[in-house]
């Protein structure tokens, strides 16, 4: 995406001399409408914003502000670590972005808080998971193929091996179940009353609508969690724990089958689209619903998930919201500013050493 505006331009005035100054803020993106939306939802008094490209921020441009709104993987690639951002001047970067993998990859600089956006992505991302299960339970790609054909198909015949199943007969398992995009994932699932199981790094335990918890970093337990879900959907982040967690091998556990949806990053497959298509061939899983690729995104007109008929892919907008992202983006940040003003804890801190 590209910025419409001048690489220079200030938005804001000054406010009153008896009020607290408005905060300055650094504007490092390349969202288009993201600085309209700041300077629209944000009062002038709060705030005053400047928004620079990449290429011209210089040293002295960033070590000018102590708040820095920034799209992870540029900044940690050009700023993360460049003398205007580790002179100690900056306070508090702000993500555009959910994942802030890209950023910790790249910078060893840890001297400021960090904020990844968060809080907003649990609702469409959930409706993501539920649109695509009952599609494929009830057949609906299929039926869209077939009136392109102008088919009429058999009427009590489930397409594409789909049973006809509702969902209150199913189970789904969430991988990443406790962050505000696997809790409300946990929440839909738990009200169209399907039975719900949990993985992730610790063992959280049952809860009202969790009937079991597994840990991921357990083989055995893995492995068990794998055989007992009917979809198995990954919202995990990108750390050191999650890296490669999944491979042809492990999902050779799934139970027969099973729908595999990613959501979370792509790089929890071990050898990337190797391992999903293999798990396929070999049976292991029926279909792959994938929202997330690994190593790079767009996913390469050469790769094979485009054309096999096992695998849906969309172009990693499951987190898109119903409203405009850069409002959305906007009064997150909003709240986060009123607390960075009043000397209080930031809400969604990266925390470095778990890596989300």
């Amino acid at each position: 995406l590209r910025v419409a505006r001048p690489a220079l331009q200030h938005r804001g005035v000054m406010a009153s001399p008896t009020a607290a100054p408005p905060t300055p803020v650094l504007v490092l993106s390349e969202i288009d409408g993201l600085l309209d939306a700041l300077t629209r939802l944000i009062p002038p008094t709060h705030a005053t914003f400047l928004h620079h490209t990449l290429d011209d921020a210089t040293d002295e441009i960033l070590s000018a502000y102590s708040v820095i709104i920034a799209d992870p993987p540029t900044f940690g690639a050009r700023c993360a670590d460049s003398p205007g951002c580790t002179g100690g001047t900056l306070r508090w970067l702000q993500s555009t972005y959910a994942g802030v993998d890209g950023l910790l990859r790249s910078s060893k600089n840890r001297g400021y808080t960090t904020t990844r956006l968060a809080g907003v992505f649990g609702q469409p991302m959930a409706e993501y998971v539920m649109m695509h299960m009952m599609a494929q339970e009830k057949g609906l790609l299929v039926d869209a193929q077939r009136q392109q054909l102008k088919e009429w198909g058999a009427r009590w015949t489930m397409a594409n091996g789909a049973l006809g199943r509702t969902l209150d007969q199913l189970t789904i398992g969430v991988m990443g179940s406790t962050g505000d995009i696997g809790s409300r994932v946990v929440q839909l699932a738990s009200a169209f009353g399907m039975t719900v199981w949990a993985c992730g790094r610790g063992n959280g335990g049952e809860t009202a609508a969790v009937s079991r918890s597994f840990g991921s970093n357990d083989p055995e337990q893995l492995s068990e969690f794998l055989g007992g879900c009917d979809y198995v959907v990954n919202v995990m982040p990108s750390t050191p724990d999650t890296r490669g967690l999944l491979t042809a091998a492990v999902l050779s556990a799934c139970k027969p089958g099973a729908v595999l949806m990613n959501i979370g990053r792509g790089d929890v497959f071990a050898n990337g689209e190797d391992d999903v298509l293999g798990a396929l061939d070999a049976g292991y899983i029926r279909h792959a619903v994938l929202d997330v690729f690994a190593p790079t995104e767009p996913l390469p007109q050469e790769s094979r998930l485009w054309h096999h008929p096992g695998v849906t892919v969309t172009p990693h907008n499951s987190w898109a919201p119903a409203q405009g992202f850069p409002d959305v983006f906007a009064r997150v940040f909003a709240k986060n500013l009123g607390l960075f003003r009043a000397g209080e804890p930031l809400n969604h801190a990266v925390d470095w050493e778990k890596g989300y």
